[in-house]
């Protein structure tokens, strides 16, 4: 048992006791045993119900008359905790639900602009990104044996009493539970950081129904903090004569039942709640249909193109990068589902059955970079598609730090429309105002749809590879089209997670520095600094920042990795199987290592180790959940941390650069570029060994190790 203080309480270690019993007899047991034993425990009789008092049915009723339209449950936030199923509703869809999100409920913008619940509607359930939240002031986390994220593992031992449970399997889900830690900006206040997050170690399992379970709190004072009048009022099984409190009885009925099941005691309970999430259908299949309908509109042809400027040197008379003899750009044609020209604030044309249909064409920019030894007939070069940065330009994929000329790879790009340069200014005014949101969710699917016809135009005989641009010195073609690969870094690598899962252009994919969720990446990231100040200046306060991420992962999560990374190796309805690697730099500033941990989970890629040398991550080694490959052994997909020196990361929502051990020992200008304080982000991506990595697997399908018997090092390498 966890040996705790104030083990007298109602939450005490006892809240999980059961979980292990039922776990190890269910794993014992078997379809052909008739050995009469014991099954699992049946879940407890419920308390005998007893009304409740006047002062009780007063106080409910005075606050649903002031909160009717707000989870009433057990929270002073409206949409606390959250998620719940207070904002579901009946429905004829693939879960039996969808999110009915009052207008009320919703935030409220600095400017006085309201929040319109209507994209919300169309899910069946909750995003498989969505953050878990509740308030609980001033929380001691060791004191109340929630699980932390030094150890997720002991989520799933009765030494916590923090439960994620898979109510449709029965399963514990891994997490862990941590403070609202966030760097202040502008409106935020340290003493309004109260929001306590229970983080899943994968995303949330599609079209189940999740339960969430926590014992009594405990406060680093040491104080105990009251469950809430409501639940108790179904905890204890009190009756009311108040209708909307009696509606919502048997749903907590059936959780309490389900959760005694796995042996969590009722009695034991300082809140509990329960949400479903939305199906793989509902999550994924608009972008599938829009696959499927821009390819059956193609055919087995390659797209229309035009060649718009051809350069020999840089804009400034420069050199091109060693190894590129020449610059393509141009623009290609793709089927578009959005509305007007597809700027940034258009959003998707349904037809009658809700799903986006085509509406025209959408003109895409591209530029590709020649290589000298495919022009002079040393070598044909092979096609890569290759994904941008956070809001960046195609014109990336113009560097020439990647080895990728050396290793007769031809690097083409476009934009990911919806984030990135052009989107730049509309896409950072929708975190004041999520009112424009919808339009970047679907943009960043059309952006997909870019990607893919834009590995159709390098990869086909008669695409980009006829152009004479691209002739041999011969005359023929310089381009091999026998395969197209993927290759990404930062948003490039979370976009390239979706992208990949849905593509049937290329199998192999390299995904560098990623990570899900975007409501996860940004507190955690550097990039808090920028657009933590946008979101607390467009919805003042400390909660309102994460009420807003929690409501734009909801979109988020059909337009970008987080939706798709479950599926990342196959599995999708009409799509190929893929193989990958993923590059993860160590101390990231910018993408939290635990993102990187928590998408290869989910997508059930191994991670190669020794993963660090001791010390040098501050959780449990290996990562909770995720298989291993030893050194020096192959494998068809792999994440591989690389490690540059840099301190090693923080617990929690804070970036590695806001860490007070950063802060005190990066004081310069010298010191911050020196290894300890260098942002790694960039460094994989520019290191030989990784390149020679990714070169063998474009090469041969394997995974191969060029690392030796120790961790993958690197160091502060520029561009």
């Amino acid at each position: 048992m966890f040996d705790r203080p104030h083990s007298h309480r109602r939450g005490s270690s006892a809240l999980i006791a059961g979980l292990l019993l039922v776990s190890s007899l269910a794993a014992c047991s078997s379809d052909d045993s008739d050995d009469g034993g014991p099954g699992p425990e049946p879940a407890p009789a419920a308390p005998e119900a007893e009304a409740a008092s006047d002062s009780v049915v007063a106080e409910l009723t005075e606050l649903i008359r002031t909160e009717a339209h707000c989870e009433w449950l057990a929270d002073e936030q409206c949409l606390f905790p959250f998620p719940s199923s207070r904002f579901e509703e009946e429905a004829d869809t693939e879960t039996g639900v969808r999110l009915a999100l009052t207008a009320e409920a919703m935030p409220v913008n600095a400017s006085g602009s309201a929040v319109d619940p209507a994209p919300w509607s169309q899910s069946d359930g909750w995003g498989v990104g969505t953050p878990i939240m509740v308030t609980i002031d001033d929380l001691d986390l060791a004191a109340s044996g929630y699980a932390t994220e030094e150890d997720p593992a002991r989520s799933l031992t009765a030494e916590s009493t923090s439960a994620l449970v898979d109510l449709t399997t029965g399963e514990r889900l891994a997490h862990w539970v941590e403070r609202d830690q966030r760097p202040l900006v502008d409106s935020m206040s340290e003493e309004d950081q109260t929001t306590v997050l229970i983080r899943p170690v994968e995303t949330l399992p599609e079209g189940h129904r999740i339960g969430v379970a926590l014992g009594q709190p405990v406060t680093t004072t040491g104080d105990e903090p009251e469950p809430s009048t409501a639940f108790v009022t179904y905890r204890d099984n009190l009756t009311t004569s108040i209708d909307e409190v009696e509606e919502r009885r048997e749903g907590f009925e059936d959780l309490f039942s389900e959760l005694g099941a796995l042996g969590v005691e009722r009695g034991d309970l300082w809140l509990a709640w329960e949400f479903g999430v939305m199906s793989t259908e509902n999550l994924t299949g608009e972008l599938i249909a829009m696959r499927d309908r821009a390819f059956e509109e193609l055919g087995d042809e390659a797209p229309a193109y035009e060649v718009t400027e051809v350069l020999t040197e840089t804009g400034d008379g420069g050199s091109l990068p060693d190894g590129v003899g020449k610059r393509i750009r141009g623009t290609f044609e793709v089927p578009s589902f959005l509305t007007g020209e597809g700027e940034p604030g258009t959003e998707f044309v349904r037809d009658d059955d809700g799903l986006p249909t085509i509406t025209g064409t959408y003109e895409a920019e591209f530029t590709c970079s020649v290589t000298s030894r495919q022009l002079d007939g040393t070598a044909p070069a092979r096609p890569v598609v290759y994904g941008h940065g956070l809001l960046g330009s195609y014109r990336e994929a113009e560097r020439g730090d990647l080895g990728t000329a050396d290793a007769d790879l031809m690097l083409c790009a476009t934009y990911w429309v919806g984030m990135s340069d052009p989107d730049l200014g509309y896409a950072v005014s929708t975190l004041g105002d999520i009112n424009g949101f919808p339009s970047v969710a679907d943009r960043l699917r059309q952006g997909i749809v870019n990607q893919l016809f834009l590995a159709r135009l390098i990869g086909h005989p008669d695409g980009i590879a006829s152009d004479s641009e691209l002739a041999g010195p011969d005359g023929d073609p310089s381009v091999d089209t026998t395969e197209v690969f993927y290759e990404g870094h930062s948003q490039g690598g979370i976009m390239g997670f979706a992208a990949t899962a849905v593509s049937n252009e290329w199998s192999k994919a390299v995904i560098g520095v990623p990570g899900v969720n975007y409501s996860m990446l940004i507190p955690r990231s550097n990039n808090w600094a920028v657009y933590g100040p946008v979101i607390a200046g467009g919805y003042p306060g400390t909660v309102e920042g994460l009420i807003v991420l929690g409501l734009l992962q909801q979109l988020w999560d059909r337009g970008e990795g987080s939706g798709y990374v479950r599926h990342l190796t196959g599995g999708l309805p009409g799509t190929q199987d893929h193989q990958v690697i993923i590059q993860v730099a160590l101390a990231d500033h910018q993408v939290a290592n635990a993102t990187s941990d928590l998408a290869a989970r989910t997508a059930g890629v191994p991670v190669r180790v020794p993963l660090v040398a001791e010390g040098r991550l501050p959780w449990a080694l290996p990562p909770h959940g995720i298989d291993t490959v030893d050194a020096g052994e192959e494998a068809d997909s792999l994440m591989v941390y690389w490690d540059a020196g840099t301190l090693a990361p923080p617990l929690g929502s804070l970036a590695p650069d806001a860490d007070p051990s950063w802060t005190a020992a990066c004081t310069t200008d010298t010191e911050r570029e020196s290894a300890p304080c260098a942002d790694p982000h960039e460094f994989p991506r520019r290191t030989p060994e990784a390149q020679a990595q990714r070169n063998e697997f474009f090469a041969t399908g394997v995974v191969v190790d060029t690392c030796g018997e120790g961790p993958c090092a690197t160091e502060p390498r520029g561009g």
